[in-house]
């Protein structure tokens, strides 16, 4: 009986760890859906950090914005808006850029945030969809 209690009370504290958060990792993510292939770099302070491209429609990839250890909850939207301001999404073919004005990736609503507990560690994904029509001529 006894081992039956120490059973159940070990097994009650993991199933009470695995919900507690004691790591958070934040992401930007970019889905492809152009018919052409898209850059986007990240620079910050002043330095390009990280440079992605996707080539074909369908495609995505992202950056690792921020990991924290011991409780932290991640960055939070203002910080995330100010990484945001902080991208070049662009195209070129034919010896043409074509770049995608700022507005329509620098507002939270533009984004698909979506958070999961993964063994205690908190995943926030910040997912951007690059479409066609989110790119202008410049002149």
């Amino acid at each position: 009986m006894k081992k039956l209690k120490l059973i159940i009370v070990f097994s009650s504290f993991l199933f009470i760890s695995c919900d507690m958060i004691t790591n958070t990792t934040d992401y930007m993510v970019f889905i492809n859906e152009c018919s052409d292939t898209v850059v986007v770099a990240f620079t910050f302070n002043n330095k390009t950090k990280d440079t992605v491209y996707m080539n074909n429609k369908g495609t995505f990839t992202g950056f690792t914005l921020s990991d924290f250890e011991k409780g932290n909850e991640g960055i939070d939207e203002s910080t995330f808006l100010a990484h945001a301001n902080n991208l070049s999404i662009y195209s070129i073919k034919n010896n043409d850029t074509t770049w995608v004005n700022k507005n329509k990736y620098n507002q939270m609503d533009t984004w698909n945030k979506s958070e999961q507990n993964d063994m205690g560690i908190l995943i926030t994904r910040y997912e951007l969809t690059i479409t066609n029509d989110m790119f202008e001529k410049q002149k």
